[in-house]
């Protein structure tokens, strides 16, 4: 009877021992995973404003090259110098 009470208190440490590592493997997993989580979600981020950035970029260049196509229809022509160009004024100021 006493062999059998030692023995259930060994089995009750043991599975308490046990259920200790675990959690404790389980909490630092999830420090982890929130770590990268979080690093991940500033890569995006960073990402998508860089790619927003460039898209502003490309439309502001096309609105330019409109403009100065509707005042400028020399600009366009491949065999004209354009040098001068507002078109090329204009994008060398931006």
């Amino acid at each position: 009877m006493v062999k059998g009470v030692i023995a259930g208190l060994c089995l009750l440490a043991f599975m308490a021992v046990t259920a200790a590592v675990y959690y404790k493997k389980s909490e630092e997993m999830a420090r982890k995973s929130g770590a990268l989580y979080k690093q991940n979600s500033e890569i995006l981020y960073s990402k998508l404003k860089e790619a927003y950035e460039n898209n502003v970029k490309i439309e502001k260049t096309r609105r330019a090259l409109e403009r100065a196509a509707r005042e400028d229809k020399t600009a366009f022509d491949w065999g004209a110098d354009i040098s001068h160009s507002p078109v090329i004024l204009r994008l060398q100021a931006d």
